[in-house]
C-alpha cells in the first residue's frame, strides 16, 4: 500500500481538464470526481420539472438551471454541474462557471 499523498489540483487545473474532457466531473478540495450520465427517463423528468418551475418562477425574476450548468458554490468551494434547489438555493450562493 502506498503512503504517498495524492497531489491536489487547483481550480484552474480542474477547469482546463474539464474543458478538454468528453465526460462531466465535479471538483472539490483538489479532487475530481466523475459524474454519471442521465437516462432518457431521468432527463424527461428533469426537463419537465425545470420547465414547470421556470414557468411558475418567471414573474419573480428567477431562473431555473438544469444540471448542464457548471457552478462554483462559494461557501464550500465545490465546482459542480447541478441545478437542484438541494445544493443551490440562490444565485447569490454560487458563481456560474
Amino acid at each position: 500500500m502506498s503512503t504517498a499523498e495524492k497531489r491536489r489540483l487547483t481550480p484552474a487545473e480542474y477547469l482546463a481538464i474539464e474543458v478538454a474532457s468528453e465526460g462531466r466531473h465535479e471538483f472539490y478540495d483538489g479532487e475530481i470526481f466523475a459524474m454519471g450520465g442521465g437516462s432518457y427517463w431521468h432527463n424527461l423528468v428533469k426537463d419537465n420539472l425545470a420547465r414547470g418551475l421556470g414557468n411558475r418562477l418567471a414573474s419573480r425574476g428567477c431562473t431555473v438551471l438544469t444540471s448542464d450548468q457548471r457552478v462554483k458554490v462559494d461557501a464550500t468551494g465545490l465546482y459542480t454541474r447541478h441545478g437542484s434547489a438541494k445544493s443551490l438555493t440562490s444565485a447569490h450562493e454560487a458563481n456560474l462557471v
